[in-house]
């Protein structure tokens, strides 16, 4: 056998054994710190486990003097290799408690369509997935329409101005004839006539300059080219025209999809009350779930045929790492029935049955490869949570790999009999024996 696989099985091996025998050593402790020993006669401590009791006291739990937190080490491979997944409990313990299950989507006001403002042909200067900021250059358009569209405006603008000009030559010159005391009807008719044009030559200059700015609204057009950049920071989700193509007016070009807070989407039962409840998210993020609070929302209309509704979450301060249809769990939280608070809901993959016993295993704070095997007593489970006393607020659990965890434990659960040495394959399967 070579050195270092013998070094890997070596670290496998557990650091004490598992008993949870009565009689032999009695421990009673709360989440608060509080300690009481009974020890039998013939108990004695080595000098191992007062290491461990010094270290343990830091994280403000004594794992290595509780027979009910027995140490499991494994190797940093190892944990890799089942892709091990952790969750932090809840700050307070929380005993009716709903869970629902849903994805991280798109908030639909955030989803933006770049439409064609005049029919054209499109070039894009940006790509699918592409994160842009304002002011990013997204495609240009080369139009007949806008070409025209210019033209237009300008002849009303010279319209107006040329009907303006003929105006106060006409009224100047009738100004010199009431001077002399003489008369012109022709000229009083052609003031009248370019009085009455004006107004419609104004609205006829409005209408074309209004079509213009909508059609170049943040827009630099040069050369009979329209060139548009984006408005607001966020990322191009689609091209949808292809390269070169024709686009009629109003066509969508792209689509974008504004730098805003993903929203949390889910079903819930039609008869499930969200008035005045509050609620947090948990979010998968590398191999710890995270919690974030936010705003609470449910949809009132029920849907006839499921007798369902949609839930909706916005977390606050959400990382970017989290991606649209991302899995998430929304957790409500509700008053519970008394004595239930003692609980504390953990994911229900978190909870292990070792023999007769429901094992939970909890993270040490100091050493990523370092867990403690808790025996808790459990509630039935509800939702995908299960409520367990035994582990206190604050504390990590292991919510994914705690069954491969198990078979690392050195022995059973139900008595004092040592496990062989073992090691872990590739695989992620433990087997016994060193090789």
């Amino acid at each position: 056998m070579k050195k270092n696989t013998l070094a890997v099985s070596l670290l496998l091996l557990a650091a004490a054994s598992w008993t949870f025998a009565d009689g032999e050593h009695v421990h009673n402790e709360t989440c608060a710190g509080t300690h009481e020993h009974i020890h039998e006669e013939k108990e004695t401590h080595d000098h191992a486990e007062h290491e461990k009791h010094d270290h343990a006291a830091h994280d403000g739990h004594d794992h290595a003097d509780d027979p009910e937190s027995v140490p499991v080490k494994i190797s940093d491979r190892a944990r890799k290799s089942i892709a091990m997944r952790f969750e932090k409990i809840s700050g307070k313990p929380i005993s009716a408690i709903k869970s629902y299950y849903g994805q991280m989507i798109v908030p639909a006001e955030a989803m933006k369509t770049a439409a064609l403002p005049a029919a054209g042909r499109v070039r894009f200067s940006v790509k699918p997935g592409q994160r842009i900021t304002a002011g990013t250059p997204l495609y240009t358009l080369a139009s007949p329409a806008l070409i025209a569209s210019q033209s237009d405006m300008r002849e009303a603008e010279a319209n107006l101005a040329r009907a303006k000009a003929d105006l106060k030559t006409l009224e100047e010159r009738r100004a010199r004839l009431e001077k002399i005391g003489t008369k012109n009807s022709a000229l009083e008719n052609d003031i009248a006539f370019k009085k009455a044009e004006i107004p419609v030559l104004e609205a006829t200059a409005e209408r074309t300059q209004s079509l213009w700015e909508q059609a170049t609204d943040g827009a630099q057009f040069a050369r009979g080219i329209l060139s548009v950049p984006a408005t607001f920071d966020g990322i191009v989700q689609t091209l949808d025209l292809t390269e070169g193509a024709w686009g009629e007016q109003g066509a969508s070009a792209l689509t974008l999809v504004a730098a805003k807070p993903l929203e949390f989407k889910g079903t819930a039962f039609g008869n499930d009350s969200f008035s005045e409840k509050q609620g947090r998210l948990a979010i998968v993020i590398g191999e710890e779930t995270k919690y974030f609070s936010g705003t609470l929302r449910a949809a009132s209309q029920i849907d006839e045929a499921t007798q369902a509704r949609t839930v909706y979450f916005v977390p606050e301060n959400l990382p970017e790492i989290v991606y649209p249809g991302q899995v998430a769990r929304l957790e409500v939280f509700a008053s519970g029935k008394p004595g239930e608070n003692e609980f504390i809901p953990v994911p229900n993959s978190a909870v292990i049955k070792v023999g007769v016993d429901d094992i939970v295993f909890v993270c040490d704070p100091h050493d990523a490869n370092t867990f403690f095997a808790r025996k808790v007593k459990t509630l039935p489970a509800r939702r995908g949570m299960t409520p367990v006393k035994g582990v206190c607020a604050g504390e990590t659990v292991v919510s994914k790999g705690g069954y491969e965890l198990k078979y690392v434990l050195p022995a059973d659960g139900n008595g004092g009999t040592k496990k062989a040495a073992g090691h872990f394959h590739a695989d992620g399967k433990f087997h016994e024996g060193e090789h």
